[in-house]
Protein backbone atom coordinates (compact mmCIF):
# COMPACT_ATOMS: atom_id res chain seq x y z
CA UNK A 1 0.00 0.00 0.00
CA UNK A 2 2.76 2.47 0.58
CA UNK A 3 4.72 1.80 -2.49
CA UNK A 4 1.21 2.46 -4.52
CA UNK A 5 0.48 5.92 -2.64
CA UNK A 6 3.84 7.15 -3.10
CA UNK A 7 3.86 5.75 -6.77
CA UNK A 8 0.74 7.93 -7.39
CA UNK A 9 1.41 10.38 -4.79
CA UNK A 10 -1.56 9.96 -2.75
CA UNK A 11 -2.35 8.88 0.90
CA UNK A 12 -2.32 5.20 2.22
CA UNK A 13 -6.08 6.18 3.23
CA UNK A 14 -6.48 6.90 -0.55
CA UNK A 15 -5.44 3.43 -1.54
CA UNK A 16 -7.32 1.94 1.23
CA UNK A 17 -10.69 3.29 -0.07
CA UNK A 18 -9.63 2.42 -3.83
CA UNK A 19 -9.17 -1.02 -2.67
CA UNK A 20 -12.43 -0.85 -0.82
CA UNK A 21 -14.28 0.29 -3.92
CA UNK A 22 -12.35 -2.30 -6.26
CA UNK A 23 -13.52 -5.43 -3.95
CA UNK A 24 -17.35 -3.92 -3.74
CA UNK A 25 -17.73 -2.98 -7.47
CA UNK A 26 -14.67 -4.01 -9.53
CA UNK A 27 -13.25 -1.98 -12.03
CA UNK A 28 -16.46 0.22 -12.09
CA UNK A 29 -15.81 1.69 -8.62
CA UNK A 30 -12.29 3.09 -9.75
CA UNK A 31 -13.97 5.51 -12.15
CA UNK A 32 -14.15 9.25 -11.45
CA UNK A 33 -16.47 10.48 -8.96
CA UNK A 34 -18.34 14.01 -8.97
CA UNK A 35 -18.29 16.42 -5.86
CA UNK A 36 -20.84 18.46 -7.66
CA UNK A 37 -23.98 18.35 -6.63
CA UNK A 38 -27.03 17.01 -8.34
CA UNK A 39 -29.27 19.27 -8.19
CA UNK A 40 -29.59 22.53 -6.40
CA UNK A 41 -31.79 23.59 -3.52
CA UNK A 42 -31.65 27.35 -5.22
CA UNK A 43 -33.05 26.14 -8.63
CA UNK A 44 -36.29 26.33 -9.55
CA UNK A 45 -38.23 24.12 -11.41
CA UNK A 46 -38.51 23.70 -15.01
CA UNK A 47 -42.12 24.80 -15.29
CA UNK A 48 -41.75 28.26 -12.94
CA UNK A 49 -38.89 29.29 -15.07
CA UNK A 50 -41.21 29.04 -18.51
CA UNK A 51 -43.90 30.86 -16.95
CA UNK A 52 -41.54 33.76 -15.48
CA UNK A 53 -39.84 33.63 -19.13
CA UNK A 54 -43.18 34.06 -20.58
CA UNK A 55 -43.95 36.38 -18.00
CA UNK A 56 -41.51 38.98 -19.12
CA UNK A 57 -41.23 38.15 -22.72
CA UNK A 58 -45.32 39.60 -22.33
CA UNK A 59 -43.77 43.19 -20.48
CA UNK A 60 -44.94 42.30 -16.97
CA UNK A 61 -42.79 43.29 -14.50
CA UNK A 62 -41.52 40.10 -12.37
CA UNK A 63 -39.75 40.02 -9.06
CA UNK A 64 -40.31 42.42 -5.91
CA UNK A 65 -41.59 45.59 -6.26
CA UNK A 66 -39.46 48.39 -5.03
CA UNK A 67 -40.53 51.80 -3.33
Amino acid sequence: MIEVAERYGVARQTVHRWMTRYRANGIAGLTGRTHALRQHMWRIAAEIEALLCELRRAGRPVGPQLP
